[in-house]
């Protein structure tokens, strides 16, 4: 039996925003590659100015701990999009969105690569 080097590529098309989506198809590949004997080699790559939102991700996605979600949802804030247009600062005048809340927001948010507004 001969050895034969094989080469799969896998094709997403996703919406939403593009660290989020990223971090989602990360955790989809490592599912699939976590069922293949022997050694194997999985990147996941992309360029961020191929990378567009078609739609908006939900702050729910994130993780957030439900009281944080209705405080953010209660200042308007629904997406990530929204929350990322946001400043550190600007967290502050939230009612039910204390320290550890935007502890935590910092923390889901850079899990994801994003970052709150500077």
């Amino acid at each position: 039996m001969n050895d034969i080097d094989a080469k799969a590529t896998i094709t997403f098309r996703v919406c939403g925003e593009g660290a989020v989506v990223m971090a989602q198809i990360r955790g989809i590949m490592k599912l699939l590659v976590s069922n293949v004997p022997g050694d194997y080699d999985a990147k996941v790559s992309y360029n961020r100015s191929t990378v567009q939102a078609e739609g908006e991700v939900d702050i729910s996605t994130l993780g957030l701990r439900l009281r944080t979600v209705n405080g953010l949802r209660r200042a308007k804030i629904n997406t990530v999009r929204d929350l990322t247009a946001r400043t550190q600062e600007s967290l502050y005048h939230i009612v039910n969105i204390g320290d550890a809340a935007r502890a935590d927001i910092a923390e889901r948010l850079a899990d994801n690569g994003l970052t709150l507004k500077t």
